[in-house]
């Protein structure tokens, strides 16, 4: 995963696996606020407790940006 900070627009983080490498397309323009660094050491847990330890990033978005992003 990329540094934490703010992303210009949304884009494509790279996530990658034994098998291959695929992007992630953010949703929203914002400010990578944390990652999950615990997946360098155990990947699996983004297919066994995705909404649980895998998460991979957390951000910040303004509200303008959800009401113009997210909203379409």
């Amino acid at each position: 995963m990329g540094p934490l900070g703010p992303c210009q627009q949304p884009g494509p983080p790279r996530s990658q696996s034994v098998k291959s490498v695929s992007d992630l397309t953010t949703p929203v323009t914002g400010t990578v606020r944390t990652r999950n660094d615990d997946l360098a050491r155990t990947p699996e847990l983004v297919n066994t407790d995705p909404y649980g330890q895998g998460w991979m990033f957390e951000t910040d978005i303004g509200p303008s940006t959800w009401d113009e992003q997210g909203a379409s």
